[in-house]
C-alpha cells in the first residue's frame, strides 16, 4: 500500500518472467495474487483462465501451467487444477521436436532466461486458443484422465519431480517415504 493514497500497488512479476511472458499483457492478462510456494513465479489471470510461469529452485525446474478458475460466485477461492505445458503438448499431439524442447527447457545447463523463453514460445504456439478462452474443455479432459484419488509418486507412478493429483493439489514426488 502506498502511504499517501492507501491503495494497494499492483504486484509485478519477477523480471525474468516479465521479459518472456509480457506478451500475455497484450492479450488482456494481468498479474494476480497467488500462493508464494514458488521461488520465482507469477500468476497471470484473465476471465476464467489462469497462467502460471514458475521456477522451483530446489529442482532447478521451470514450469508453465494453465488452469480454469473455479466459480467465484460460489464463494470459492481461485482453484488450481493445473495443466502443465508438457501435458498440454502431449494432449495436443505436438511434434517430437516440440516435445524435445520441453525436455530441454529443464536441462540444468540452459540458462534460466533461455528456458523461460522456450516455454513462452511453446505456450504461444500451442495454447493461443486456450489463452483466448476457447476450447477450455481440453483442460478438463486432461484433468479427468488423471487418477481420481491418491498421492502422485506414492499411490500411482509419475516421472516428474512434482506432479498434480486430479484434485489439483501438487506433491513432491521424490519422497523417500515408504509406499503404503
Amino acid at each position: 500500500m502506498t502511504a499517501q493514497s492507501g491503495t494497494a500497488r499492483p504486484r509485478q512479476p519477477p523480471a525474468v518472467i516479465g521479459r518472456h511472458f509480457g506478451w500475455l499483457n497484450e492479450l488482456g492478462y494481468r498479474v494476480v495474487e497467488s500462493s508464494k510456494g514458488w521461488v520465482v513465479s507469477a500468476t497471470y489471470g484473465k476471465g476464467k483462465v489462469l497462467v502460471r510461469p514458475s521456477y522451483e529452485e530446489r529442482d532447478d525446474y521451470v514450469d508453465v501451467s494453465i488452469a480454469r478458475r473455479q466459480a467465484l460466485e460460489l464463494g470459492e477461492e481461485p482453484f488450481w487444477a493445473q495443466v502443465p505445458l508438457h501435458e498440454l503438448l502431449r494432449h495436443r499431439a505436438a511434434s517430437d521436436a516440440d516435445w524435445e524442447r520441453v525436455v530441454a527447457i529443464n536441462q540444468a545447463e540452459a540458462p534460466l532466461d533461455t528456458r523461460f523463453q522456450d516455454a513462452a514460445d511453446l505456450l504461444r504456439t500451442y495454447a493461443i486458443d486456450l489463452l483466448d478462452g476457447q476450447g477450455l474443455g481440453s483442460l478438463d479432459e486432461i484433468i479427468a484422465s488423471r487418477p481420481a484419488r491418491g498421492v502422485p509418486g506414492l499411490d500411482f507412478p509419475v516421472e516428474e519431480s512434482w506432479a498434480s493429483s486430479a484434485e489439483g493439489l501438487w506433491f513432491a514426488t521424490d519422497s523417500e517415504l515408504p509406499r503404503i
